[in-house]
């Protein structure tokens, strides 16, 4: 039965995902807590095998989404958001590709605050995306980071890294954000 799900299973705020060979669940709750790529003593998990996929929630209000989904090197996968998962910023609707101030104050304050934006060349509340590895044998850590903009973005990583994601958002105002958005990553 669960073959039928074509290897997805949702379980709200954790990733899930159906072993497609062995039919074995394998669940892993997102840690909303922890920064990313802190991995130190934690329990990872892989898409071992071709086909194989996880469905990860994305909580607007949490600074990092550390997901404990290691992505490896050389490595093809798909992410994709569901679609018309909607997020919130103070009350203000948004999907994975955010959205921008038009008018008045807060088109006036974010023309000031834009530098202090996690990602400052991308829109409020675009879905970001990264994969958290050590620098070579360094204890130094490096971030390959990326929107996604549209369903279906195929990466390929150039270190095995801790995929995480989180809202692009100024640091002291998650506060004020709410909802979530859900994506499929996929090993091709």
């Amino acid at each position: 039965m669960l073959s039928a799900l074509m290897g997805v299973v949702v379980v709200m705020g954790s990733a899930t995902w159906v072993h497609a060979q062995t039919d074995r669940k394998i669940s892993i709750a997102v840690d909303n807590h922890r920064d990313c790529g802190d991995l130190d003593g934690r329990r990872t998990h892989r898409l071992e095998r071709r086909g194989e996929k996880v469905e990860i929630t994305v909580n607007a209000e949490s600074y990092w989404n550390a997901s404990g989904l290691v992505l490896e090197k050389g490595v093809r996968y798909t992410i994709s958001p569901k679609p018309n998962s909607i997020w919130k910023d103070w009350g203000k609707e948004a999907g994975v590709e955010g959205w921008e101030p038009e008018s008045g104050f807060l088109k006036w304050f974010m023309s000031w605050a834009r530098p202090l934006v996690r990602s400052p060349d991308e829109k409020l509340f675009q879905l970001m995306c990264l994969i958290w590895h050590r620098c070579g044998d360094s204890s130094r850590s490096c971030v390959t980071q990326f929107p996604i903009k549209t369903p279906g973005r195929t990466i390929l990583p150039s270190m095995d890294g801790e995929f995480c994601a989180y809202a692009n958002d100024l640091p002291f105002m998650y506060w004020n954000n709410s909802g979530e958005i859900s994506l499929v990553i996929e090993r091709k």
